[in-house]
């Protein structure tokens, strides 16, 4: 199997929508050269996945880690997920509600992009604003993996250290930011008022974490661009990402039930 990047869907219930199979068979249409892997909690009922293709690949693993929400945006988060998968140099996540189009991995895993996924719009109490806020959108993502590992790793050594400095004489002496201005340098910080709010966030949200904090404290990670993001991948207000794409689509969509699915009956379809 291609090295590349390997294919990540978390399929964490033992039931699927009619629209959920027809995701994952596209899935497997569009990446069958590619490693694919269902994470699922040990013991987790899996006939129906199987049905959709007999030799589909799971990867099980503590069910605590696709309990709920919380738990899913911490683990992918964690060193260890990425470690799992060291050997490629790509993960790419792929939620049962996003649609691949066609082949474009190599393309954009040729990008400079540590992280690539669609443009979030501003949201207001009336819906979404035509106004891009940044760029992201977990559930059709691209990410470089020895990126996240590094920088998984970095946020776990500055945590323990602020622990040290808590426990220590030196907080009544001296601010946690200096004590961290030693390992600036080395560390790629760049937003040092950035970073214990970073480290003292308890309500993770995954891909905003990466895009919005990981991105903002550290110069060494690089988030994609909002011109790369629209050709990648649409989420929210996707017939004006489609207008702004010159009417071309991109290489996948998240959501597309849940976001102008009258738009998307004319492109998602199976043959």
């Amino acid at each position: 199997m291609n090295d590349l990047v390997v294919i990540i869907i978390i399929g964490y219930k033992p039931s699927l929508t009619e629209n959920e199979k027809s995701s994952l068979r596209q899935c497997y249409k569009i990446f069958h050269k590619y490693s694919i892997k269902i994470i699922s909690p040990e013991g987790m009922d899996v006939s129906e996945y199987k049905k959709v293709n007999p030799a589909i690949e799971f990867d099980y693993v503590d069910p605590t880690w696709t309990s709920n929400y919380d738990m899913s945006s911490l683990f992918k988060i964690d060193e260890l997920l990425y470690q799992r998968f060291i050997n490629y140099k790509f993960l790419m996540y792929y939620e049962l509600d996003a649609w691949v189009f066609s082949d474009q991995m190599e393309y954009w895993c040729n990008k400079e992009w540590d992280f690539i996924g669609a443009p979030w719009f501003e949201h207001l109490e009336t819906g979404y604003s035509s106004k891009i806020v940044g760029v992201g959108n977990g559930g059709f993502c691209l990410r470089r993996n020895r990126s996240c590992v590094r920088l998984a790793k970095r946020v776990k050594f500055l945590k323990k250290l602020r622990k040290t400095w808590i426990r220590s004489y030196l907080q009544g002496i001296v601010s946690f930011e200096k004590v961290v201005n030693a390992f600036r340098k080395p560390l790629h910080i760049r937003n040092m008022e950035a970073l214990t709010p970073m480290l003292l966030d308890q309500n993770i949200i995954e891909d905003f974490y990466w895009t919005k904090k990981i991105a903002v404290v550290f110069d060494d990670f690089k988030v994609a661009t909002i011109e790369d993001a629209s050709r990648f991948s649409f989420e929210v207000n996707p017939s004006l990402l489609y207008k702004m794409n010159d009417q071309q689509l991109p290489f996948g969509c998240h959501g597309w039930e849940k976001y102008e699915p009258a738009f998307w009956k004319e492109f998602i379809h199976e043959s």
